[in-house]
């Protein structure tokens, strides 16, 4: 929250390298975790939709299903 108790706008995070170090086999990571993602209308088991627009730049959106009802969360072999 800001000042005036609206949700801040912007967020600094740092891109944090996993993976196997001794074999230089190493990828980003970022990791997305607080009380403002909920604020900013993102809340657990709901599903997300990042896009790519250039390199550089991610955008996360609200994912709903076709119904308009919420999207369940689903199991997957994929990480993001």
């Amino acid at each position: 929250m800001n000042d005036v108790g609206e949700p801040a706008k912007r967020r600094s995070l740092k891109i944090e390298a996993i993976g196997d170090f001794a074999r230089r086999k190493i990828k980003p990571r970022i990791r997305l975790s607080g009380h403002w993602l909920e604020q900013a209308g993102f809340k657990p088991g709901h599903r997300a939709v990042i896009h790519v627009p250039r390199p550089g730049e991610l955008t996360l959106q609200f994912k709903e299903d076709a119904l308009g009802s919420l999207a369940l969360p689903q199991k997957s072999g994929l990480s993001v």
